[in-house]
């Protein structure tokens, strides 16, 4: 690990985190709050919509039922779409942090200022993300053919269509031969996209602190990133104890269905299991985010910011 690197980064975010003008622990407590709030409360409409689309039977209420199932799906889309923004905001915000600017709460609707550029941006890598996937299939899918892993596969196969059917049994069949491809192509898709993901991290920081599109700003982000790649690597890496505490903390509001796996039982019924292990959940990311959320983006915007003299001049468009 480069401990010069990452040792250096994390005392220069910690010093302007002590210079800021607004508290960055209040800051971090009113970002994570408000994305905590926005996801309980569509959780809790989403149970509250599932409880009265049971309620609601027979022919007569089919119509109820589609309107409330479509409006119960809309939900989760609508969380996808909103919290990316309100991160994007946190992340200005603390690159206010690491250049000693003048940072207010407001600051983190800069996402939402930038709505169409953040948007194609997300667009963008989405699409990246799911070309790879499909190249990654794909050469999973000839590499597996070419081992003898595939040769159970072309068996059962063969008997599904001499049978002409496909039942469950032949499906049961197929899963534990079909774990090498899946293997193969998580392999496969992790060294193809892991490298994208680091040429193309910064582009996030590029779009909030130059006024150019998204398209310019992952080219200038895959551009400047040549031969830093392995030093934010190495950052990621000293921030493992951040990383481990936000896993931990997932695991914990998927603990009701967890611990039945291991024959443990909570005396609640199966609705409020799992508001209680959500809302731990909930409190442990508004935690960590207050404790430690600002210092671990302080120190990837200080980051960003040592990587910008080493980088080619970018293309400058208008604001979009």
């Amino acid at each position: 690990m480069d401990i010069g690197f990452s040792k250096t980064t994390k005392n220069t975010a910690k010093e302007a985190l002590r210079a800021a003008s607004y508290d960055p622990r209040k800051l971090a407590l009113i970002y994570s709050g408000i994305a905590a709030g926005i996801t309980f409360l569509f959780s809790v409409i989403s149970y509250l919509l599932s409880r009265e689309i049971d309620g609601t039977g027979g022919i007569a209420g089919m119509g109820l039922r589609s309107i409330l199932s479509t409006v119960q799906s809309v939900l989760p889309i609508v969380t996808a779409v909103l919290i990316p923004f309100w991160d994007v905001g946190f992340l200005r915000a603390c690159m206010g942090f690491a250049r000693n600017e003048e940072v207010r709460p407001n600051t983190l609707t800069a996402g939402f200022r930038r709505f169409g550029p953040v948007f194609r941006l997300f667009l963008i890598r989405a699409i990246l993300v799911v070309g790879i996937a499909l190249i990654a299939m794909n050469l999973a899918s000839v590499i597996f053919s070419l081992t003898p892993w595939s040769a159970p596969l072309m068996d059962i196969a063969e008997a599904i269509m001499e049978a002409g059917t496909f039942t469950e049994e032949i499906i049961a069949q197929m899963i534990p031969i079909m774990t090498p491809l899946y293997i193969i192509f998580f392999a496969v898709f992790a060294a193809l996209a892991i490298p994208m993901f680091y040429r193309l991290r910064m582009s996030e920081f590029i779009l909030m602190d130059k006024p150019m599109g998204a398209l310019p700003a992952l080219l200038f982000s895959h551009r400047f990133m040549r031969g830093n790649c392995w030093k934010l690597v190495r950052l990621d890496l000293s921030f493992w104890w951040f990383y481990a505490l936000s896993l931990c903390s997932i695991a914990i509001g998927y603990l009701d269905v967890i611990l039945p796996e291991f024959g443990v039982t909570l005396p609640v019924n199966a609705d409020v299991a799992f508001f209680l292990c959500y809302s731990v959940y909930i409190l442990c990311q508004i935690g960590l985010s207050w404790w430690a959320g600002s210092y671990v983006q302080t120190t990837y915007a200080t980051a960003f910011d040592s990587f910008i003299p080493q980088a080619p001049d970018a293309p400058v468009e208008q604001p979009q």
